[in-house]
């Protein structure tokens, strides 16, 4: 099974390199945001407010908390040939996100979280079998994944405006273009995620590559 040979699941081996060049592409965006939030928010600007809030700081740790579980328990499950691939990737992106359900975070976007990990894994899963350059499998899947998820995101916030304030919110948030730059907003914070990932994945390639020669 493809999938398997992406995370660096051999038999009953572990290719770190495989797996190093998947939890790389994950944490990149991450990081990047971590490290831009530490050194311009924190030592140039002296700011912890908007971008660089400990909110956001917080979030993005939390995030590559996430991908580590996600890859490690799917990794561990995948050595296991008895469990079918679809209920590891199922179990994997439940686990992943244990630790926002944990600290609090509300049900509906952990809910959101652990299906977009589930996209994410079945689109790599699936893809992986579609095209023979696994880092093209990857980054469409993530792409995808979390283009899906901000969609799905901004119809949760349509509903819940429309709960807490009516079908008259939502016609007025239409009409002053709110709505829209919602969307376009979180589609593009989406794409740039994805662009980091990418990112992250071709550098670490490339380090294994010379790593190699």
């Amino acid at each position: 099974m493809k999938l398997r040979k992406i995370f660096g699941v051999n038999e009953t081996k572990i290719d770190f390199k495989s797996l190093f060049l998947v939890l790389i592409g994950f944490i990149t965006p991450h990081l990047i945001l971590i490290a831009f939030i530490l050194l311009v928010g924190r030592l140039i600007l002296n700011e912890n407010s908007g971008i660089f809030s400990n909110g956001l700081l917080g979030n993005s740790i939390l995030e590559i908390v996430s991908y580590l579980i996600m890859t490690a328990s799917l990794v561990y499950l995948l050595l296991n040939r008895k469990i079918p691939v679809i209920v590891s990737i199922i179990i994997a992106a439940i686990l992943s996100r244990l630790p926002e359900y944990i600290i609090g975070n509300q049900i509906g976007f952990t809910i959101l979280n652990i299906a977009t990990n589930l996209i994410i894994l079945v689109l790599i899963w699936t893809f992986s079998v579609r095209f023979k350059n696994s880092l093209i499998a990857i980054i469409l899947a993530f792409l995808i994944g979390i283009l899906i998820s901000k969609v799905t995101e901004n119809v949760m916030y349509v509903i819940h405006v429309y709960n807490n304030f009516g079908i008259d919110a939502i016609k007025i948030n239409i009409e002053n273009g709110e709505a829209m730059r919602k969307l376009l907003n979180d589609l593009t914070s989406g794409l740039i995620n994805s662009i980091l990932f990418a990112t992250g994945l071709f550098i670490a390639h490339r380090l294994l590559i010379q790593k190699k020669a």
